[in-house]
C-alpha cells in the first residue's frame, strides 16, 4: 500500500520554485543598501538556486514536446536575448571593446547569469504548468511579484530607517512635485536602489503591472497585496519625483479606459512616442525647445563655480539651457555618432555602450553630480540600444516589441487573468517612457527585467496549442 503524501508536501517543490522566482530581484540588489555593491558573492549566491530549481524541474518533470508549437515569437525572443548575451560578453571580456575595463567584468557575468537563471527557471515553472490555468496563475503573480517585492522593500527599508551609503550622487535636487504640494523633500535614493531614476521609473512599470489586480474577486489576499505594492510604487514615484513615469502611468492607464476600437489603434501610441525625439532631432530640433518650462530646477551641482568645467564639457550649453533636462544634449551627440558609419553601429558596442563608444564624453558636464557619470545612458530607449546592441538588435527588439503587443492583447481578450492585462499595461509603459529613458538597458534592471518576463509569458503561452488551453477559471 502506498503511503499517503499530504497536499503540501505534493506540493512543496512548487512553491519553494515561485518564492526564488518573486524575491530574484530583492536579493540581488540587497548587497546595495549596505555598501556591497559589487558584492559577487552574495550575487553568485542569489543565482545558483535559480539554475539549481530548474535544472530539478527539468529533472523531474521535463516540458513534454508534444501539442506544443514554434511560434514566432520564440524567434524573437530568443534573438531578443542572444543580442544581449553577446552584448554583454563583449563587455565582460577586456579587450573585446574599447572602454571594457572600466567595468567590474565579473560583475557583468553575474548579472548576464541572473538574467538567463530568471528567464529559464520561469520559461520551464510555465512550460511544466501549460493548460492549468489554476497553477498557471501563481506562476504568472510570482513572476510580476519579484518586481513588486523589490519596491516594497526600498519603502519599508527606508521607512526604517536604512539609508544607501554615498557614492552614486554627489549633491541633490529637490523633488518638483511634492514641493508643488507643499512638501519640502529631495529626490530620494532608496536603500537598494541602483538609481534614482531607474528606480521611478520601475515603480510606474510595476503600478500599472499591479492595478488591473486590485480588481481580483476571488483572491482577496492577492488584492491586498496588490494593492500595498501600488500604494508602494506611488510612493517611489512622487518621492523619486519621477514626472515623467507619472505622466506616462496616466496615459497608460487612459489608454485601457478608451473603447475597444479606439484602443486597437492608440495601442501603438506608445511606439510612436518613444520614437519621436528622434525623429524631432533629425527633422525639427528647435522644436523640443517648446518643451523647456518641463525643465527640472538646478540642484546643489549646479553652482556658480561649477559652470566653467560645465562650459568647458559642453562647448558652453549649460544644463539651464536646454529643454527636457538637457535630453537634447544627449539625443544630439548620439545621433551624431551614428552618424559616421562604422561597422560596430551594425551589432553594437556592447552593454553601456556610451563608454565603449567614448560617446558618454559629449554630456558628461551635465551629471557633475554623478559618482558615475560615463554610466548615464542615451536617455531613449531606441538610441541607447544602438549604441549597446546596434541597428541589428534595434530592428529585432522592435519586432519583438510589436509582437509583444498584439500577443498580449489577444491573451488578454481571452483570458480572465489580471496578470495578462497588467504585463500589457507594463509594456506600453516601458515603450512610452522610453522616449525619455533608456528603459531596455540592463542598468534599468527593473523594466528590462518586466520585459523579459512579459516576453517569457507569452511565448510559453503562445507555444501550446489552442486544444490544449484549458479554460481559465482563475481570476
Amino acid at each position: 500500500m502506498q503511503p499517503t503524501v499530504s497536499y503540501a508536501a505534493r506540493h512543496r517543490p512548487e512553491t519553494l520554485e515561485l518564492v526564488l522566482i518573486a524575491v530574484a530581484i530583492t536579493a540581488w540588489m540587497l548587497p546595495v543598501g549596505f555598501g556591497l555593491r559589487s558584492h559577487l558573492g552574495f550575487r553568485v549566491a542569489i543565482v545558483l538556486p535559480l539554475v539549481a530549481q530548474c535544472a530539478y524541474r527539468l529533472s523531474r518533470s521535463a516540458p513534454h514536446t508534444g501539442g506544443r508549437r514554434f511560434s514566432l515569437g520564440a524567434g524573437l525572443l530568443t534573438a531578443f536575448v542572444l543580442v544581449w548575451v553577446v552584448a554583454f560578453a563583449r563587455t565582460a571580456v577586456p579587450g573585446l571593446v574599447p572602454g571594457a575595463l572600466l567595468f567590474d567584468s565579473l560583475y557583468v557575468l553575474a548579472l548576464l547569469m541572473l538574467l538567463v537563471a530568471l528567464g529559464a527557471c520561469l520559461l520551464v515553472a510555465l512550460l511544466a504548468r501549460a493548460g492549468d490555468e489554476n497553477r498557471l496563475g501563481p506562476a504568472r503573480f510570482a513572476a510580476i511579484l519579484t518586481l513588486g517585492l523589490y519596491v516594497a522593500a526600498n519603502v519599508i527599508a527606508f521607512a526604517v530607517g536604512i539609508r544607501q551609503p554615498p557614492g552614486i550622487y554627489l549633491g541633490t535636487y529637490g523633488a518638483q512635485m511634492l514641493s508643488s504640494l507643499g512638501v519640502d523633500w529631495s529626490r530620494t535614493l532608496f536603500p537598494f536602489a541602483d538609481g534614482i531614476n531607474s528606480l521611478g521609473v520601475m515603480a510606474g512599470a510595476c503600478c500599472v503591472t499591479f492595478f488591473p489586480l486590485l480588481r481580483r474577486r476571488n483572491r482577496p489576499s492577492w488584492r491586498w497585496l496588490s494593492a500595498g505594492v501600488a500604494a508602494s510604487c506611488v510612493m517611489v514615484v512622487l518621492a523619486t519625483d519621477a514626472r515623467g513615469a507619472l505622466l506616462a502611468m496616466v496615459a497608460i492607464l487612459a489608454l485601457r479606459l478608451c473603447p475597444h476600437r479606439l484602443e486597437r489603434y492608440l495601442r501603438w501610441a506608445p511606439l510612436g512616442v518613444s520614437l519621436m525625439p528622434i525623429a524631432l532631432m533629425i527633422v525639427a530640433p528647435a522644436a523640443i525647445q517648446m518643451l523647456s518650462p518641463l525643465n527640472r530646477t538646478p540642484g546643489t551641482m549646479d553652482s556658480a563655480q561649477r559652470r566653467a568645467l560645465a562650459d568647458e564639457y559642453c562647448d558652453g550649453k549649460m544644463s539651464s539651457t536646454e529643454a527636457l533636462s538637457n535630453r537634447p544634449i544627449v539625443w544630439r551627440a548620439v545621433i551624431e555618432e551614428l552618424h559616421q558609419p562604422s561597422w560596430e553601429h551594425i551589432v553594437g558596442y556592447g552593454l553601456r555602450g556610451q563608454v565603449a563608444s567614448g560617446t558618454w564624453m559629449r554630456w558628461r558636464c551635465l551629471f557633475l553630480s554623478y559618482g558615475n557619470p560615463h554610466l548615464v545612458g542615451a536617455h531613449n530607449l531606441w538610441l541607447q540600444m544602438a549604441l549597446s546592441i546596434g541597428y541589428l538588435g534595434v530592428v529585432l527588439t522592435a519586432a519583438f516589441v510589436i509582437w509583444l503587443v498584439l500577443q498580449l492583447g489577444k491573451l488578454d481578450s481571452a483570458s480572465a487573468d489580471p496578470v495578462i492585462r497588467g504585463l500589457r499595461n507594463g509594456v506600453q509603459f516601458i515603450v512610452l517612457i522610453g522616449a525619455i529613458e533608456s528603459t531596455l538597458e540592463p542598468d534599468f534592471l527593473g523594466t528590462f527585467v518586466l520585459f523579459l518576463i512579459a516576453g517569457v509569458i507569452a511565448v510559453s503561452t503562445a507555444a501550446v496549442s489552442p486544444r490544449n488551453q484549458a479554460k481559465n477559471t482563475y481570476a
